[in-house]
Formats: structure tokens, C-alpha cells, sequence
């Protein structure tokens, strides 16, 4: 058996510990990831209920154990097509820091796909043209064996569906949040839960 130099064994120590995880996902037919650290849970979707004067991103809210949480239509906000509900579409809740503090968004996906380790070598600054998605709404594209997978700034993408639904939460006229049913914790999770994502 070969074993590395100190300083090899150093250097392996060191890429190791920069490794990141990120969870990968389908939205629009396009595969993209999110850094795991944002996500709160995956849970199974379910229909939000809809709030007036609400622009189309915005498809609801639901109650997630009492706490109202907004729902973007992820595919939307990226300019992609939506794609029909079907057993395998999820709604990844993340968090997002709004006026200083974390904020739970849920937003609709196709279907989860895994959680892969990204060191920052497999990183590479977006392209300025040539995606299917918009430059401002990728941080990186991640090198995953023979392809590449953006990563998505999420705080930029909902930034401002937050702020809305923060502003129908504090009151706007006209448009009040509804009473909501609260979700079932006992509801057999969808194939495509990702299982062990749930915070604690």
C-alpha cells in the first residue's frame, strides 16, 4: 500500500474540507442545484392556497406546522415552462434572508434529484450567455463527472416574492392572508421526498 507524502495527505485534508453539498433537482427540464445549507425540508406538494392580487410566481401559501409559507412557481421565476403536477413534484422549503433574518420559502420542483459533493475547484463562474437560465440567477456552475449543473442564487430569485408576501402578511388592503389548513405530518411522503432533509 501507497501512502501519500505529509504534504499530499495535507493537501487531500484541505480539498476535503472544502467540499460542499448541494441538492439537485429538475425544474423546467433543466437539472440545477441548491447549497444544502438553504434548504429547511423537502415535502410533498401540495396545493397552496392562493392569495389576491398575487403575481403569477406567487402561487400561494401553505400552513407548514402553523408557520404560513409562501410558494413560487421556481420554473416561472426562472423563465422556464411548467411543468404538469404529477407524483414526483415537491415543493423544496428554503430559507432566504430577508431585512437581516432567515425567511422559509417553498418553492415547486419537478422532482429531487440527489445530494452531491461540490469542492470549490468544481465550481466554475457562470456564462455570460448561452444557458437556458438567466446569468443574475446562477451562482456557479457545478463540474458533476461529464456534466455541469448551475447553482442557484436563491436569495436572488426570492428576494422579492418574499418581500410580497412580507407585505401581505403585514397587512395590505384588500388582499388579507386566508385561514389555512394545517399540513398533515402523517401524510405518506412522495417518492421524490429526498428523506433526511427535514430540519430538526
Amino acid at each position: 500500500m501507497v501512502k501519500a507524502r505529509p504534504e499530499e495527505a495535507r493537501t487531500m485534508e484541505q480539498e476535503r474540507a472544502k467540499l460542499e453539498q448541494f441538492l439537485t433537482f429538475f425544474v423546467g427540464g433543466e437539472e440545477v442545484a441548491i447549497n444544502i445549507l438553504q434548504i429547511r425540508e423537502v415535502i410533498a406538494y401540495q396545493p397552496p392556497t392562493r392569495i389576491p392580487v398575487a403575481p403569477a410566481h406567487l402561487r400561494g401559501v401553505i400552513n407548514l406546522r402553523g408557520a404560513v409559507v409562501p410558494v413560487v412557481e421556481l420554473a416561472l421565476r426562472l423563465g422556464l415552462a411548467v411543468a404538469p403536477v404529477s407524483k414526483n413534484t415537491c415543493v423544496v422549503v428554503v430559507e432566504v434572508i430577508l431585512d437581516g433574518k432567515l425567511t422559509m420559502v417553498g418553492v415547486v420542483v419537478e422532482s429531487v434529484g440527489q445530494v452531491v459533493d461540490l469542492a470549490l475547484s468544481d465550481i466554475e463562474p457562470p456564462p455570460t450567455f448561452g444557458m437556458a437560465l438567466q446569468p443574475s440567477a446562477v451562482l456557479g456552475l457545478g463540474r458533476l463527472e461529464a456534466r455541469f449543473i448551475p447553482i442557484l442564487d436563491v436569495d436572488a430569485l426570492l428576494a422579492e416574492r418574499v418581500a410580497l408576501h412580507a407585505a401581505l402578511e403585514g397587512g395590505v388592503p384588500d388582499a388579507p392572508l386566508p385561514e389555512l389548513p394545517p399540513q398533515s405530518d402523517a401524510a405518506e411522503p412522495r417518492e421524490a421526498a429526498a428523506p433526511g432533509l427535514r430540519a430538526p
